[in-house]
């Protein structure tokens, strides 16, 4: 009987897996793929962009064009030990305004 692995963070199983299956597809959103070592050297240089530019708390995940680049901004966000705050992209002006005066210390 197998035990079943359990992380204790977010980004935890993409490091786990980087290490074992590093040449596995990680995502594959049907525009690009990802193996396990591409996904987890992106985030670690995010978690480290965050790091070095001493960002607050919180910091909103990117509307960046693409599931994978903003799963990956999310991912990047947990490592650096910071809170993702997540938006939906397709919202209004005024909606994402709104946001960020509730939030003014983020980075959006």
């Amino acid at each position: 009987m197998e035990i079943p692995l359990c992380f204790d963070t977010l980004d935890a199983p993409v490091f786990h897996w980087a290490a074992h299956r590093p040449d596995a597809i990680a995502i594959d959103d049907g525009v690009s793929q990802l193996t396990f070592s591409a996904l987890a050297e992106q985030v670690r240089r995010r978690a480290d962009a965050l790091r070095r530019q001493r960002a607050p708390a919180i910091v909103w995940v990117q509307a960046l064009d693409g599931v994978a680049q903003r799963l990956i901004d999310f991912l990047g966000i947990i490592s650096s030990g910071r809170c993702a705050a997540v938006g939906d992209p397709d919202w209004p002006a005024a909606i994402r305004s709104g946001h960020r005066q509730l939030l003014p210390r983020c980075i959006w």
